[in-house]
């Protein structure tokens, strides 16, 4: 696998505005970016919360909204690095160049 290769997990709730439109865009950089790669969890909203909350203790985070975004260091299944919610992978977007 190379290294510069972003992989980028999304879970958030179904009914859930921002997890769609985080989705739209993480989609449509995967679509442009030969690098970027993305693996999307969604969740129904009754088990929204009690996913997050193990979750972030599993991992040590503090986050209580939907999405949750983290890039995984190794390969599937390996630790994370939060990255934050909506909001924060906007930001992030805006390194990735796209001609």
């Amino acid at each position: 696998m190379k290294e510069n290769i972003a992989n980028l997990n999304f879970l958030g709730r179904a009914d859930c505005p921002y997890y769609a439109k985080a989705e739209l865009l993480a989609d449509y950089l995967q679509k442009n970016l030969p690098d970027f790669r993305i693996h999307k969890i969604t969740q129904h909203p009754d088990v929204w919360e009690e996913w997050l909350k193990e979750l972030c203790k599993k991992n040590t985070w503090s986050h209580k909204n939907s999405p949750i975004i983290w890039r995984e260091l190794l390969d599937r299944g390996g630790k994370g690095l939060l990255l934050g919610g909506y909001n924060e992978f906007l930001e992030h977007a805006q390194v990735y160049k796209l001609s």
